[in-house]
Formats: C-alpha cells, sequence, structure tokens
C-alpha cells in the first residue's frame, strides 16, 4: 500500500501530551504505536472536529491492514467515511483493502467515489486500474495506469502494472517497453526486473529473461519468486539441475511455495526421477489443495511410471477443479489409451479440442487414437491439423509417417520420417520408423543406414537402442543377434510394440512360427491398428493342428 500523506501536520497542538499522541498517529514507522496515538485521538470523541477523527480512523485502519487485520481496516474507514463523506483517502484505502479481500466490485466503487472527490489524484487511478486488472478487465486496468502516468508521469509503479497488464493481453513488446521505464525511473527496483525477466521468457527470449531475474535476485537476495521464475527459465533450456537448484533454494526462503514445489516436480519428471516429481506435487497439492495444474502434472508422472489408474484419478481430479482444463482432458486421454481403451481417450482428445480449438497435442493425440483403432485415414486428417498449428512438431511427422506406412505408402512415410529428422536430427524413433519404410520398400542399404544411426543416437540402456540394433543384424541377415536385441528391448519395455512386431517377423524367418504368431498377436493386442506380416496360410494350418496334438 501506497504511504498516505496526512494532513495531521497542520493541527495545532495545545499541550506537549497532545502532540505526542497526534504525533504518534502521524508516523507509520511502528503500526502498534501508530494505533494506540490514533486511539487516543478517536477517544477524544467531539472535543475533536470531525475531519481529525476521520483522518485517524483512516491512519489506524491504514495500521491494522498494514498487519493483514482487514477487517479492522475496513471498519475504521467505514467511520472514517461516516465522520467524512467527502474524505477521498478513506475511500482509496478502503478500496485497497476490499480489494484484498477479493470484493473486486467494492474497492473499483471506491477508488471510483476516490477519483470523483480527487479527479487528479494518481494514486487513486493506479489502485483502481489494479482492482480491474484483478477482475480481468486488461483494457479499463490499462487506461487507468495510463491517466495515472499523465498525472504522475515519473511513478514508477503505474509503468510497471500497465506493463503487467500488457503482458497479460499478449502485448509482450510494449510490457517490455514500460518495464523498462519502470526500472530508467527506478534502479533498484527487483520486482520490475522481475516481471521484465517473465516477458522476456513469454516472448522466447529465455536468455534475456535468466539476466533479468539474476538481477532481481542480486538486488534482494531473498526474492523467492524470482528464484522460481529463473528455475522455470533453465528447465526451459533442459539446464534441468540448476532450475532444481533454483527450486530449492525458493522453497528454501518460503518452505509454503506450492509452485515452486510444482516446477520442481517438473524438473525431476523431465530427468525421469519420477518418485521425486510425485513427492514434490504431492506437497504441493497439501499446500493448495485446489491447484488442478499440481494434480495434472502428477498424473503425468504416475502415467510416466506405469501407474495408469492412478494417473487417471489425478486427472480427474484437476479437471474437477478446473472442468475447461483443456491439457488435462488430453492427458487423460493418453492414458486410457495407454490402457486400451481407445474409444474414452478419443472422447477426451474431443474434449479438449472443444476447449482449446487450436491445440496441436491433441490433435496429434487423437491422431495416435484413431491410428491404433486401425483408422489410418482418420489418423492422418488430424496429423495434417497438428502439423498445421504446429509446423516444427518433430514427433507428429513421425506419427504421421506411421501412418502412411500403415496404408502401404512408403515414399509419403519416408518423407514425413525424413522432415522429422530435418527438425531433430536426434529424433530416435524418426530413424527406426525410417528405417522400417525403407525395408518396407526393399532398400535394405538404407534400411541399415538408419537402423544404426538410431543406435548410434539412442541411450545404451533403451529400448530403442536394441530395436535398432535388432533391426540392424535382421538385415544382415544374423537374425539370432537380431532377437537377442528384441528380447533386451521388450524386458525394458514389456509394451513395445515394434518390438513384438519385428522380433515375430525374425521368429518367421528363422522358421519359428509358434513364436512369430504369439508375438504378433502381442503386437496387435497392444495396437490393434498395426500391420504385421502375414504368415503363410499352410504354415498356421500345421501350427493349429500341432497345438491341438498338444
Amino acid at each position: 500500500m501506497r504511504p498516505l500523506v496526512f494532513v495531521l501536520a497542520m493541527i495545532l497542538w495545545a499541550t506537549s501530551a497532545r502532540a505526542d499522541q497526534y504525533s504518534d498517529c502521524y508516523q507509520s514507522a511502528d503500526r502498534d504505536l501508530q494505533m494506540r496515538g490514533c486511539t487516543l485521538v478517536i477517544e477524544r470523541g467531539n472535543q475533536e472536529s470531525q475531519e481529525t477523527r476521520a483522518i485517524a480512523y483512516t491512519n489506524r485502519g491504514n495500521a491494522y491492514y498494514r498487519k493483514s487485520e482487514v477487517d479492522r481496516a475496513i471498519a475504521d474507514f467505514d467511520k472514517a467515511i461516516a465522520l467524512n463523506p467527502n474524505y477521498a483517502a478513506a475511500y482509496n484505502y478502503r478500496g485497497i483493502a476490499y480489494k484484498k479481500k477479493g470484493s473486486l466490485d467494492r474497492a473499483i466503487a471506491d477508488h471510483s467515489k476516490a477519483i470523483a472527490l480527487e479527479p487528479n489524484d494518481a494514486i487513486a487511478y493506479s489502485n483502481r486500474g489494479v482492482a480491474y486488472q484483478a477482475r480481468g478487465d486488461v483494457d479499463p486496468a490499462i487506461a487507468d495506469y495510463t491517466k495515472a502516468i499523465r498525472l504522475e508521469p515519473n511513478d514508477a509503479e503505474s509503468y510497471s502494472n500497465r506493463g503487467v497488464a500488457f503482458d497479460d493481453k499478449g502485448d509482450v513488446d510494449r510490457a517490455i517497453a514500460d518495464f523498462d521505464k519502470a526500472i530508467a525511473l527506478e534502479p533498484n527496483d527487483a520486482e520490475a526486473y522481475n516481471k521484465r525477466g517473465g516477458a522476456h521468457y513469454r516472448k522466447g527470449d529465455v536468455d534475456r529473461a535468466i539476466v533479468d531475474y539474476t538481477k532481481a535476485i542480486a538486488l534482494e537476495p531473498n526474492y523467492a519468486e524470482a528464484y522460481s521464475n529463473r528455475g522455470v527459465a533453465h528447465a526451459y533450456k533442459v539446464d534441468l539441475d540448476h532450475a532444481i537448484s533454483d527450486y530449492a533454494k525458493a522453497i528454501a526462503l518460503e518452505p509454503d511455495y506450492a509452485e515452486a514445489y510444482s516446477n520442481r516436480g517438473v524438473a525431476h519428471s523431465h530427468k525421469g526421477e519420477f518418485d521425486r516429481a510425485i513427492a514434490d506435487y504431492t506437497k504441493a497439492i497439501a499446500l493448495k489443495p485446489n491447484a488442478a495444474e499440481a494434480y495434472n502434472n502428477r498424473g503425468v508422472a504416475y502415467d510416466d511410471k506405469g501407474e495408469t489408474d492412478r494417473a487417471i484419478a489425478d486427472f480427474d481430479e484437476a479437471i474437477t477443479l478446473e472442468p475447461n482444463y483443456a491439457e488435462a482432458y488430453n492427458n487423460r486421454g493418453g492414458a486410457y489409451q495407454t490402457k486400451g481403451e481407445v474409444d474414452r481417450a478419443i472422447a477426451d482428445f474431443d474434449k479438449a479440442i472443444a476447449l482449446k480449438p487450436a491445440y496441436a497435442g491433441a490433435y496429434s493425440n487423437r491422431g495416435g487414437a484413431y491410428l491404433a483403432k486401425g483408422e489410418a485415414d482418420r489418423a492422418i486428417v488430424d496429423f495434417d491439423k497438428a502439423i498445421v498449428l504446429k509446423p516444427k512438431d518433430a514427433d507428429t511427422y513421425v506419427s504421421r509417417g506411421i501412418a502412411h506406412r500403415e496404408r502401404g505408402d512408403q515414399t509419403r512415410a519416408i518423407d514425413d520420417f525424413g522432415k522429422a529428422i530435418a527438425l531433430n536430427s536426434n529424433q530416435t524413433g524418426a530413424f527406426i520408423n525410417r528405417g522400417v519404410a525403407y525395408r518396407q520398400n526393399g532398400d535394405v542399404d538404407h534400411a541399415i543406414a538408419d537402423f544404426d544411426k538410431a543406435a548410434e543416437l539412442a541411450p545404451r540402456n533403451s529400448a530403442r537402442y536394441f530395436l535398432a540394433r535388432g533391426n540392424s543384424h535382421a538385415l544382415r541377415g544374423d537374425y539370432k543377434k537380431a532377437i537377442a536385441n528384441f528380447d533386451q528391448a521388450i524386458k525394458i519395455n514389456p509394451k513395445y510394440v515394434l518390438a513384438y512386431r519385428d522380433r515375430g517377423q525374425a521368429y518367421a524367418i528363422t522358421g519359428e512360427i509358434a513364436k512369430a504368431k504369439a508375438d504378433f498377436a502381442k503386437a496387435t493386442e497392444l495396437a490393434p491398428g498395426i500391420r504385421v506380416p502375414d504368415l503363410p496360410a499352410d504354415t498356421l494350418k500345421k501350427t493349429d493342428q500341432g497345438r491341438k496334438r498338444n
């Protein structure tokens, strides 16, 4: 709250005792002393003028507000206004208190009254702008901040507040310009640096964001929010250890900082440390039980751990808390698809798209669900839409390539996998799938090259690494080594559809038809739309007869 400019100094004091009372009520450094001094003035009743008592009530209300006793503050502002209905400062301060309570309409009404009484009061315009912004009325907020700046051109706080409003509108460049001005006026304002860092981050200039957050921390070493925000920026750059360090510092400074726990959970998830992530999300939820985002993020971590039912329960809770939470519907759809409940998955992707029509990820995921149902044409339509919305998403090109391959269009498949690789040359899955397409097209040399590249890129303990090595061995004719590598891939990931399919093909070539049939069955169970090689009818007949004899 901005400090009051008290008019008590204008009063002539008759005695030193009364002078002390007025002096105590006037000062704001010691809130308890201020309340005692104002109370003594108020208790003099009609010995003081109504205007003097109104000032005393306002000053005592201000002291209560700074002690977080908001209701008592409002009661004093009420009395001040009753004594002096034209006292603009009392309306202004009561508006601030109402805003603190979340009574935004009352806050705006009080600031409007203060402005009506004192039309050139820049502070009242600025405060009304804050209330408008809290209510989501960004344009009226900007208009009020602009008026405040015209009245008081060197008011750094109004520039800073208007910068936040422009940032909320998505007008990041104007936001940065306002933060620049605020910082020029008050070079040691840590909050302005923190806010400008946020605008730089949303503009995609992450390095500048980190510089601003670091400056905010240098100015205010205990600034927990700046540490948390810098952690987010480090995480965006996949500098996860620095991110986790910043979140830990934020939590050390503010042990009840739910968002910092949630953000640290995201960083742990990206490192594959799912148990640590879940612990952080659980702490965030304990601190902030209505935090839908924390439930959603914990659901993602459970899903990544393979605990699909617990994931769905968390997505359910996130949706209950925020019924229009498109990301939670999208994530729950993914969990249902993991369980094989493809129709329920599609229903959730539909809902996510209805809530957020430009949601590229939901289109891509729904395309994957259609592909799992064997509806490659519908899948391609969704992948096309996802690519229009997000043209540089390598994963969606891979998915569309798989759909083209399932339709038997190896040329388009190879083209899509190539586009994915052009966007991300470390896309292991693109090399593996393009290798499969080359193999199905009879281009063995290119297939071997892609599988070798995938094995080079994949971590040595990953299922993709062993799949790629297995395919390379198979194309070289060493099926024993191929099967051993597919075995390892399946051991690491028991739901790895491609490993079952490719091992089945290796078994079929080596004459182990029963094993081939079992692997093809498992592949189609996990992904009903996947195409598997046909086994000769007479071979299948012999296998069936053999089973009967057993």
